[in-house]
């Protein structure tokens, strides 16, 4: 036991935990006050003041290490290792033919055709009624959903990474009939992906998100997972759920409280 818990009782310490080391988590502190008499919540904000200054800065420290660790995993894996490297390529054959001010416009253009990427497999390709055209991509993602933590299917493989990438470009090439408009589209469409990867990385592992953007998207997409299997298909972002009505109700939204759309 560390030697600044309490050396009376080791549920002594889980208390402690509950109540000083989470100071934002007000459900967890205001269920735990209401267990306490009054002598006992005084007893309580003692060790707290006590103990739990330390036991912020040791969660904190662990934290920090645990997340150098899921970085790492993140950024060596192959998929994201290529993806990564075709932004730098796209991203040089935009400035090698010219970058200018439309060129942004080109890039957005490429940010959004990946949002309706990203729902329009999620929804028809992975959980619908065209699973038929990637029946193995279909398996790997219903094998996700069994086994959300696995680390092989928890990423797009570079089976279809690989081929879909070139194929999008030239097709874009042949579109826009310009290489460096092709390319400037490929840049978003890249990045958004690299993004995509990583919010769906952060959801499966033991990661608290940075923004409260963050920490709502992946509550948001853990609840696909857990609750409305038939719906929330945005990992990225919720627009296409609530335009296509797909979104499912968050818990503690009073405005949802009646409603049991996608409800399992």
């Amino acid at each position: 036991m560390s030697p600044y818990w309490p050396s009376r009782a080791a549920n002594r310490s889980f208390e402690i935990r509950r109540f000083a080391a989470y100071p934002n988590d007000f459900a967890n502190r205001g269920a735990l006050w209401k267990e306490k008499s009054g002598k006992g919540r005084i007893k309580l904000l003692e060790d707290c003041s006590r103990y739990g200054p330390k036991i912020a800065r040791d969660r904190k420290k662990e934290g920090e290490t645990g997340m150098r660790k899921y970085v790492i995993e993140f950024a060596t894996d192959a998929r994201v290792l290529f993806i990564a490297a075709m932004w730098v390529v796209y991203f040089a054959t935009a400035i090698a033919t010219g970058w200018h001010g439309w060129s942004w416009c080109f890039a957005a253009a490429g940010v959004f055709v990946f949002f309706v990427v990203e729902y329009v497999i999620h929804r028809f390709v992975l959980h619908g009624l065209l699973s038929k055209l990637m029946p193995k991509a279909y398996e790997g993602h219903e094998y996700h959903h069994a086994h959300p933590t696995e680390m092989r299917y928890l990423l797009t493989p570079n089976a279809y990474n690989v081929p879909n990438h070139f194929l999008i470009w030239i097709i874009l090439m042949l579109l826009t009939q310009s290489v460096h408009r092709g390319s400037a589209v490929m840049v978003g469409f890249t990045f958004l992906q690299l993004y995509y990867e990583w919010t769906h990385f952060v959801s499966h592992r033991p990661i608290v998100p940075l923004t409260r953007w963050g920490k709502w998207m992946k509550k948001y997409h853990l609840l696909h997972h857990f609750k409305y299997a038939d719906g929330n298909y945005g990992v990225t972002n919720p627009l296409f759920d609530k335009l296509m009505g797909t979104e499912g109700p968050m818990p503690g939204n009073k405005t949802h409280s009646n409603d049991n759309t996608f409800h399992s």
